[in-house]
Formats: C-alpha cells, sequence, structure tokens
C-alpha cells in the first residue's frame, strides 16, 4: 500500500471554494479500492444503529467517490436525515425505500472535503421488500 502511495504523490495547485489561488501542494493518488470496504462497512453498521435490522449477505452495497456534492445531489438529499459527528470531522445523511426497505442511500463527508456514498440494495431484487428477517432482537 505504501508503494502504490508514495509512487502518486506530486505537487499540485491548491485553490480556495472561492477560486483564490493558494500556491501548489502535495497530493497523491489514493487507489479507491483501499476506501470501498471501508465506507461499505460504515454504511452497513450504520444501516444498523438507524433501522436496528443487520443487513448481512441479504444485500450488497454500491460505494463510489465524489469531488463535492453536486447541486442535484444537494437538493435531492436536502429532505434526508443529516447527523454531524465532531465539528466538520464527519456528516452524513441517510435515507431507505419504505416498501423496499434492503434499498438505501448514504452521502458521507468527512473534514468537509471529502466525499463518498454508497446505496444498499437487496441481492434478489424480489426480496427487497420489509420484513423482520433481519431484525436484531435483545435477548
Amino acid at each position: 500500500m505504501f508503494r502504490a502511495v508514495s509512487e502518486g504523490l506530486r505537487r499540485v495547485p491548491a485553490y480556495t471554494a472561492d477560486g483564490t489561488y493558494l500556491g501548489e501542494r502535495p497530493a497523491f493518488l489514493w487507489p479507491a479500492h483501499f476506501y470501498e470496504p471501508i465506507i461499505e462497512r460504515i454504511a452497513r453498521g450504520l444501516y444498523f444503529r438507524h433501522f436496528q435490522e443487520i443487513l448481512g449477505s441479504r444485500t450488497h452495497c454500491d460505494v463510489g467517490f465524489l469531488y463535492s456534492l453536486p447541486a442535484e445531489a444537494a437538493a435531492l438529499t436536502r429532505t434526508m436525515p443529516q447527523v454531524q459527528i465532531g465539528e466538520g470531522i464527519f456528516t452524513y445523511r441517510y435515507g431507505r425505500d419504505s416498501d423496499r426497505t434492503l434499498n438505501s442511500s448514504w452521502i458521507f463527508e468527512f473534514y468537509q472535503s471529502h466525499w463518498a456514498y454508497a446505496e444498499t440494495k437487496p441481492n434478489n431484487p424480489n426480496n427487497g421488500f420489509n420484513t423482520d428477517a433481519g431484525k436484531a432482537h435483545a435477548g
């Protein structure tokens, strides 16, 4: 992993959100496959936290990364519940289909600069309807 990251190290121009040039800063290529399993685990863990249901092997998770949150996505997710952890450290929005509860969407923002999303979907599309099969029960 160190070699993969260090080989991508270079200097790039940096700008603020309003376009002010900050000079050159070090940057490196961080292959997405290092982060994808982590983003998936975060989504699955937060799904359990919010809905008290284990997704397990009934679902798969599509993960992606964004340079910023596009205006269309911001508008679509504005009504979703939002949770902030720390001041500007981690913020996320989430939603779940009320009829097909295995379908959920997650938007993650890390340090007000890195964005990722995850979507959970049933492995069997005919099995996505609300059931108690994955409910966690206190015992």
